[in-house]
């Protein structure tokens, strides 16, 4: 990673623009993964079921040296599985949709609600416009129909 570097007693300011922002490997993967885990809960009652009232006391990095217990062994196991079932599931192209939707959306322009729309006419006014000495905002051409 580039990192930016200002000389010794002077001020430095540095802008870093992502081109990328939201749209790396871990986005996909984890966009399907939480997709394949809504499927399997659909499918697979386990995954809704209640944790065992013992779990805080079998799982979690102070138990991850316990390699002895049979109740720890078989609650790590039957995790395993039902991961196992969520990443069977996976659907990459779903996945691949969802951040090609999420990327369009978010470059289209902010929705004008009513009372924007109408601060924005105010402002377009050429009174008010000239009143602050701003530029007239640009005209654009319409097809007659």
């Amino acid at each position: 990673d580039p990192q930016a570097v200002a000389l010794p007693g002077c001020a430095s300011l540095h802008l870093t623009v992502s081109t990328a922002m939201r749209f790396t490997w871990k986005d996909l993967v984890s966009l399907a993964l939480e997709a394949a885990v809504e499927a399997a809960a659909a499918e697979d009652p386990a995954l809704n079921r209640t944790l065992p009232r013992n779990m805080m006391d079998l799982l979690g990095v102070m138990r991850a040296d316990d390699d002895g217990d049979k109740d720890r062994a078989a609650l790590l196991a039957h995790a395993k599985e039902l991961v196992a079932t969520a990443v069977g599931l996976v659907d990459t192209d779903a996945a691949a949709d969802q951040m090609a939707r999420r990327f369009l959306r978010q470059r289209l322009p902010p929705l004008v609600d009513p009372a924007t729309a109408a601060m924005q006419a105010e402002y377009t006014d050429p009174a008010v416009m000239e009143s602050v000495a701003l530029p007239p905002p640009p005209v654009t051409a319409t097809a007659a129909g």
